[in-house]
């Protein structure tokens, strides 16, 4: 297959092969048939107010879903153009850097009701650090007992009551530094023998030892131990890094991943914190064999963001 198609003129990102066999699974499985009827028959199935999300893959599926949204006299388009992953996310998930998703409601009937407040307006693509896991005591509250923090309490929560980190050098180090510079109490669990990739954690860190040397063990503890997890990383996460944003998920804790290298860094972390009334603070990231003075940039960051809290908006 790679001798009938021309010689290209850069190196190509996939395989030559790889487009023809998507065409063959297509053809053979009759995918955009069945796509089709689909987006055919389930607005019938919506109540008024319903509404129908439907995520592509690739741009012959994504033109059959917005030319059928924007012609079914059914439905109202809620996405003016497609919803795409952040570069967080196709960090996490590389398979979803192609999705494209699209969202539309199912007219009320008779021109009973008013239009949906979104019509017109383009639903933006929601953060993995936005997202309230579905069983946490915020998403349970009715809606009236929402509400955003005063000021004060806004500052209050920028501020933790306690700093956790397992102690690994780098970003792990960088909090637990931050925390005694600044005078804000700190804690968490670290590998028993107090390990670390530099040898033993000093004593000034005050940490306790899990019963395994596995550095897994004590990254859940300590997820699990905290109101919410910040993940510090550069570039893209990997690894242990990796490993905790997982198990945040997992447990259905709030975590942030915010990029060291973005100019709005501080202000996400200061409005996440505020929002999801982080008290108990997990801090994990990179360690520094894996990404040279990553510790040094994220203890600046940390001291920048506790140190004057005159700055935290009110």
């Amino acid at each position: 297959m790679r001798r009938c198609l021309p010689r290209p003129k850069s190196p190509p990102r996939i395989h030559p092969a790889t487009r023809t066999f998507q065409a063959l699974r297509i053809a053979v499985n009759e995918e955009l048939k069945s796509l089709e009827l689909a987006l055919e028959r389930l607005p019938d199935l919506l109540a008024p107010g319903g509404r129908l999300a439907i995520i592509s893959f690739h741009s012959l599926e994504d033109r059959r879903v917005k030319e059928s949204f924007r012609d079914d006299d059914r439905l109202h388009v809620l996405t003016r153009k497609p919803v795409t992953p952040s570069d967080a996310e196709v960090s996490i998930n590389p398979r979803s850097r192609s999705a494209k998703l699209r969202v539309a409601e199912r007219h009320h009937k008779n021109g009973e009701g008013e239009a949906p407040a979104e019509l017109g307006r383009r639903i933006e693509p929601v953060a993995p650090q936005e997202r309230r896991p579905p069983n946490s005591a915020e998403s349970r509250l009715p809606n009236p007992q929402r509400r955003r923090p005063t000021a004060q309490e806004a500052r209050a929560y920028v501020r933790p009551a306690i700093i956790i980190s397992g102690g690994q050098t780098g970003v792990d180090r960088a909090a637990l530094d931050a925390a005694i510079e600044l005078g804000i109490p700190h804690g968490g669990w670290c590998p028993a023998g107090r390990k670390a990739e530099d040898g033993p954690l000093p004593d000034r860190y005050q940490l306790k030892e899990t019963e395994s040397p596995e550095y897994h063990v004590r990254t859940e503890q300590n997820v699990i131990d905290s109101d919410g997890t910040l993940i510090l990383y550069r570039d893209e996460i990997s690894g242990g890094t990796r490993l905790t944003h997982r198990l945040a998920v997992k447990h259905g804790r709030p975590f942030l991943l915010a990029n060291l290298s973005h100019e709005h860094a501080l202000g996400d972390i200061r409005r996440w914190m505020q929002e999801n009334r982080i008290r108990r603070l997990n801090i994990a990231g990179p360690r520094e064999s894996s990404a040279a003075g990553v510790g040094m940039q994220a203890r600046e960051l940390l001291l920048q963001l506790w140190r004057d809290e005159s700055e935290v908006p009110s």
